[in-house]
């Protein structure tokens, strides 16, 4: 139950206070959506293996050129054969390593220029299928193009930690998402 206060708390302040701090700081505010692909692989059988479709609710109030952050609320949706449901919420931040200009991945994104950007992501995960506790998901993103007003992202691994138990329960990876900002 405290874990479900905990939750909802932080559901409620964190992204909040981010929008609200956004429009006042001096560099532009980024808000948007992303839509992801994945999967996850759990290292015991009290959960199956799921494929899942995300939805992102993204702000990026502070522009930088190193540890840009972003945060996200994001609902996975189990991809079970006929069966569609949302699995888990998660609610984190993302931190952009740097951005360069100069990169290989130009081929990815041909049309127009790209910055690489490497992030990494950390995130509260609450599983809603059981009354389990919160999870804590870290991952990184090493292949990430930004545009101007859009976000590219494949193959980007990730592990989800049990803190109270103190191990490692799954580890996933997105295949792609895409995030769409309106400044």
């Amino acid at each position: 139950m405290q874990g479900r206060r905990l939750w909802l708390g932080l559901l409620l302040s964190v992204p909040y206070l981010l929008f609200l701090i956004g429009p006042a700081s001096a560099a532009p505010s980024s808000y948007g959506y992303a839509v992801s692909l994945g999967g996850v692989s759990y290292l015991s059988d009290s959960y199956p293996d799921i494929g899942s479709a995300g939805f992102s609710l993204v702000a990026a109030p502070i522009a930088s050129t190193v540890l840009e952050p972003s945060v996200f609320l994001e609902a996975k949706f189990a991809l079970r054969g006929d069966f569609y449901d949302i699995h888990d919420l998660n609610l984190g931040i993302n931190l952009t390593i740097f951005k360069t200009i100069h990169h290989p991945f130009g081929f990815l994104m041909p049309i127009n220029p790209t910055l690489y950007a490497p992030a990494l992501q950390v995130a509260l995960q609450h599983v809603l299928d059981k009354d389990a506790p919160l999870r804590v998901v870290a991952g990184v993103s090493l292949l990430r193009l930004l545009e101007k007003d859009a976000w590219s992202e494949w193959l980007s691994p990730f592990v989800i930690i049990n803190p109270q138990a103190k191990e490692l329960e799954a580890w996933g990876i997105i295949l792609w998402r895409f995030t769409y900002l309106v400044h």
